[in-house]
């Protein structure tokens, strides 16, 4: 078994997720009803 942080998500399951992409590099993300709100940090 490998554990690791890392998962990839398509953009299929983003969309279902309702999951917006804010900053791809700084890992920064919000559901879509949060946007301009409330931003989110990957691990």
């Amino acid at each position: 078994m490998t554990r690791s942080r890392l998962v990839l998500l398509n953009d299929a399951v983003l969309s279902r997720l309702h999951i917006v992409i804010i900053d791809p590099f700084e890992g920064l993300w919000c559901f879509r009803d949060e946007l301009g709100r409330r931003e989110r940090r990957g691990l």
